[in-house]
């Protein structure tokens, strides 16, 4: 089931996610860009350069992506008709799209083959699609040992951070102070961590309600970097200018 290259030139979706907002300051996101683009070429694909399917910090654990996220969004444009049937849908590997329990896993997996959509896994060049797993099973048989091992993989992680969290938490209510210094980029921690509160901060604060404001008129993400962009409003942590996938970020 590895992949062939195709003679006529195809579209394709690229599906970025990652679950720790941390990772898009490191090698990820790059990463899996890097990989839909060299596949694309190397098999005669043409990537879409409109929408965009991104979701940072987003977890698949309980199929959040799904629910609330940039692939949920995707389906819905298929289901749709925006993405015509026999597009293909890059993706580092399965655990990308889902790492939620097996059953709730393959229902997602399964409503994306039925709708006429290729998967294709980045990481070993698997090929998805009602063709190919009619030809050999096996196929979804190693589709469920990928989401398996996926899920539980996270279900012993999230134990460990909870357990984690939960001393933080105890420690938190018997010193009275907060958690953490982490906080969003329109709030202030101030003080030391013994005694530390929270301040928000003003001119910030008054993006953010206008970047809600913008969202609730019914402007999608890349018009309401446009009208910032173009308005001049100076961004917070990037000296270029707002970005789809922080606007994205804020309003998850």
């Amino acid at each position: 089931m590895a992949a062939s290259k195709t003679k006529k030139e195809q579209i394709a979706y690229s599906y970025v996610r990652f679950s720790t907002r941390e990772q898009i300051s490191g090698d990820s996101y790059r990463r899996q860009t890097d990989k839909s683009d060299d596949y694309a070429k190397r098999h005669g694909l043409k990537i879409a350069s409109t929408p965009t399917f991104f979701d940072e910090g987003v977890s698949a654990m309980k199929n959040k992506n799904v629910k609330v996220g940039a692939l949920g969004e995707f389906l819905k444009a298929v289901d749709g008709g925006k993405i015509p049937v026999g597009a293909t849908l890059l993706v580092e590997s399965l655990d990308r799209i889902s790492r939620a329990k097996v059953m709730d896993a393959l229902s997602v997996f399964l409503r994306i083959i039925n709708s006429g959509i290729t998967v294709v896994t980045l990481m070993d060049e698997m090929v998805y699609n009602k063709e190919t797993l009619n030809k050999n099973p096996m196929g979804l048989q190693m589709s469920l040992g990928v989401m398996t091992r996926a899920h539980d993989e996270s279900a012993h992680k999230s134990v460990r951070v909870r357990s984690a969290l939960n001393e933080k938490r105890r420690k938190a209510l018997k010193g009275g102070n907060p958690i953490t210094a982490m906080v969003p980029a329109w709030i202030k921690a101030v003080g030391t961590p013994q005694n530390r509160t929270f301040k928000l901060i003003p001119d910030r604060v008054k993006i953010i309600k206008k970047i809600f404001e913008l969202r609730l008129t019914g402007l999608g993400r890349r018009r309401i970097v446009q009208k910032l962009n173009e308005k001049n409003v100076k961004p917070w942590n990037d000296s270029n200018g707002w970005h789809e996938s922080y606007i994205a970020r804020i309003l998850s």
